[in-house]
């Protein structure tokens, strides 16, 4: 019985100390233009791709763009 407690006092004080610790990603870089070391946290960066449109003599085009990359991903199609 003696054991029984000890055990269990002892479980609760190891489970009892466990401190979450949150953890993140960092990537070192060296900067091709001056050799400086930059760290980044490694988070998910996708572009920011949709449609752009606009109206030529009353008719609408439209195509995809990468608004991050600042460039044309399609043609322009008419709607």
């Amino acid at each position: 019985m003696k054991n029984n407690y000890l055990t269990i006092i002892i479980t609760a004080l190891t489970l009892s100390t466990v401190i979450p610790v949150p953890v993140t990603a960092e990537s070192t870089i060296t900067h091709p233009a001056n050799g400086k070391m930059l760290t980044e946290n490694a988070l998910t960066r996708a572009d920011k791709i949709a449609y752009q449109y606009k109206e030529i003599n009353g008719i609408l085009y439209k195509r995809l763009y990468n608004f991050t990359a600042h460039k044309a991903l399609s043609d322009w199609i008419r709607v």
